[in-house]
């Protein structure tokens, strides 16, 4: 990928038929675009600027001065009025592409300008005069960088970018826009030598625009691992909760018979996948394998294969299992209460322990808070921890412990209520086991209740029924004994069908892991990290070269979060420097982006342009060092383009010594002028 500027042509016409403009040449490597003070500099910049669609970079309502759109000269009068502007600028691609870009200011013809024309030739160096293919395109509405029509889609094609899908702040999702990304190649004077990307527009809401587009720029593997990071742990969440549910589920399922799931905890992490998961029934006589209780079941219903005796045969035998099976009630209702009060008391215990976790969070962050404004130098105290009552000021112990009582330090409380959290929260995680566990006891005995005063009511109306007639507590017993082992099988049936699926879910899980432990835990790859090591180095090489002052250069990094510099207590370096310092910040940075494409293959476009980069009363012998450094670019077949106030003398001393001569063009008077026959178009 890559851009270089061709030509340059401002093109205006007056109400009273006059025509002014202005064209520049552009060449490889440095060029040096000299005139005065407020001659039509700024004006220059803006319309590359603006024929590249990018005016946003100024401000959301840019506006030209008003030599592009309102009048001609010092003062308007009726004659000078412009009635039609428009910028032409010629760019080529690194695959030797060329193409003229024209853009309306003001139109007599009615044109809107975000209507952009595109020829496929160099109308401006080497025209032949012949028509021309010609594309229109739009700009600033929607679609304009992803429509086949959008002149920021065609663009990003024709210079060989490929822009990333981005995060905006109302969640959705958007490229990175062109304009977020050419503050780091482009830095024009009113706005632009305040800080790094400090022209960057933020109303296109995108979640760390000047981030993101650094690592664009940089060609960095962070954002992509971020992103893979960020969908592996949704990935391995929806396992996690897809265990739990289908854990949740088995267990209802498990609930009419009163099993549970042994082997198969509640978090994956936890599972051994040697503990082969199984099923336990809660009994009237204790757990059981659910394949103990379906031969229990079958045993007891092998013995009503045989023929159902009369009542009359069964009097004396029901009567007495009736007594025993009344005592049996007494007793069950007896424990069911216990285990209800044991139920309720265990839920209280639980609630009392998380209450606990609470106030000990609380406690942690009021300790934390206090450790941290201690740090800082408070040297404040509680009236209390005086001796002194804050309401009435009577003298008071601050404790009740003894006065040689050892108090802990800050740290040490810190600790303990570390480790206090942690207990806690092992005796939450065995109380809820322990509620569970309670439940299913509860729900046999409650069932066993039931079951009971159902055989009671059959025993009774065996007694009273015809003595010819089945003994309907025989009749009564095999039926709950047929129906219980229908829904045992059933409930192993449906166990053995998702118990696989356990299996599945954790080998995927596994695997997810395995692949998010792959990635550097910050994003950043071998290579990203070694690319920002060249970009600390050619920046910090910048900032000596600059005579950077606020301090030492060599204490100055770049941050690994947003990779811009900080000082060496980590704080932002724009905010801690001088101003000039800032512009030298601004330079090394740049022209640092700018060195790093000589060795990496990365988004940068091999362009930069200065809007006068003598700022803040930047020294000669400073700028000198930064035009020599920007001249080399020519070698690596880049471009760099400073747009210039400074005298003729000075630019002359300078680049008489530099061996890779620069296009330095000098303007005289304005730069917008009034065209000759030979200049119109």
């Amino acid at each position: 990928m890559g851009l270089k500027l061709r030509s340059l042509k401002i093109h205006i016409e007056t109400k009273d038929g006059r025509l002014y403009g202005s064209t520049i040449h552009f060449t490889e490597g440095l060029n040096i675009i000299r005139a005065e003070t407020t001659t039509g500099k700024t004006t220059c910049v803006s319309a590359i600027v603006y024929a590249l669609g990018l005016e946003e970079i100024f401000s959301k309502k840019f506006s030209f001065k008003p030599v592009m759109s309102e009048f001609v000269g010092d003062e308007k009068a009726d004659g000078n009025i412009v009635i039609d502007s428009h910028v032409f600028l010629e760019i080529s691609n690194d695959r030797g592409e060329i193409i003229t870009i024209k853009r309306s200011v003001a139109s007599k013809n009615g044109k809107d300008n975000r209507l952009v024309s595109v020829f496929y030739e160099p109308l401006l160096s080497s025209s032949n005069g012949r028509k021309c293919l010609q594309d229109d395109f739009f700009v600033k509405d929607e679609g304009s960088a992803v429509r086949e029509k959008g002149f920021y889609n065609f663009l990003s094609n024709f210079i060989g970018w490929d822009l990333p899908i981005v995060m905006r702040y109302n969640g959705k999702e958007s490229p990175l826009y062109m304009q977020c990304i050419f503050p780091l190649m482009i830095v024009e004077q009113i706005y632009g030598w305040s800080g790094i990307q400090s022209n960057l527009p933020t109303f296109f809401g995108i979640k760390e625009a000047d981030r993101r587009a650094i690592e664009f720029i940089m060609s960095l593997d962070v954002y992509n691992n971020l992103k893979k990071i960020d969908l592996l742990k949704r990935d391995i969440l929806d396992l996690e909760n897809e265990w739990k549910s289908l854990r949740n589920s088995l267990n209802e399922c498990l609930s009419p018979i009163n099993g549970f799931v042994t082997n198969l905890p509640d978090s994956m992490g936890k599972w051994n996948e040697k503990n082969t998961p199984s099923i336990m029934v809660v009994s009237e006589n204790g757990q059981f394998s659910i394949n103990e209780e379906i031969a229990n079941n079958k045993n007891k219903l092998k013995s009503f294969e045989r023929e159902i005796p009369l009542v009359r045969d069964k009097v004396p035998e029901v009567s007495n299992e009736l007594d025993l099976t009344i005592n049996k009630l007494k007793k069950e209702e007896i424990l069911l209460s216990r285990l209800h009060s044991d139920l309720e008391a265990e839920k209280t215990n639980y609630d009392d322990i998380t209450q606990r976790l609470s106030s000990l969070a609380e406690d942690l962050k009021y300790s934390q808070d206090i450790k941290r404004i201690k740090k800082y130098g408070s040297i404040i105290e509680w009236d209390i921890s005086k001796g002194e009552c804050p309401t009435c000021h009577q003298k008071i112990s601050d404790s009740l412990l003894k006065e040689n009582s050892f108090v802990m330090p800050i740290d040490e409380n810190i600790s303990f209520i570390r480790s206090q959290i942690k207990a806690f929260e092992k005796i939450k995680e065995n109380s809820e086991l322990s509620i569970k566990q309670k439940e299913i006891k509860f729900r046999s005995v409650n069932e066993n209740v039931d079951t009971l005063r159902s055989k009671i009511r059959a025993l009774k109306k065996t007694l009273i029924s015809d003595d010819r007639a089945p003994s309907y507590s025989d009749v009564y017993e095999k039926i709950v004994t047929e129906t219980k082992l229908n829904s045992l099988r059933k409930a192993k049936e449906t166990f053995e069908e998702n118990v696989l699926k356990f299996y599945e879910i954790h080998k995927k899980w596994s695997s997810l892991k395995k692949e998010l432990d792959l990635v550097p835990k910050d994003g950043l790859s071998s290579v990203d990290l070694e690319k920002l090591s060249c970009l600390q180095l050619l920046f910090k090489q910048q900032l000596i070269t600059y005579h950077f002052s606020s301090f030492s250069p060599q204490s100055v990094e770049l941050s690994k979060n947003n990779y811009k510099p900080i000082d060496s207590e980590g704080f932002v370096l724009e905010y801690r420097i001088s101003a000039s310092d800032i512009v030298r910040v601004i330079w090394s940075y740049l022209i640092g982006l700018l060195e790093l494409s000589y060795k990496y293959s990365i988004n940068h476009l091999g362009i930069v342009i200065f809007d006068e980069p003598r700022q803040q009363g930047i020294k000669d012998r400073d700028l000198s060092e930064l035009i020599k450094r920007a001249a080399r670019s020519c070698i690596h077949k880049k471009q760099v383009i400073f747009f210039t106030s400074d005298s003729e003398q000075y630019l002359g001393s300078v680049l008489v010594d530099i061996p890779e001569k620069p296009n330095y063009l000098n303007f005289e008077g304005r730069m917008i002028k009034q065209l000759n026959c030979a200049e119109k178009e």
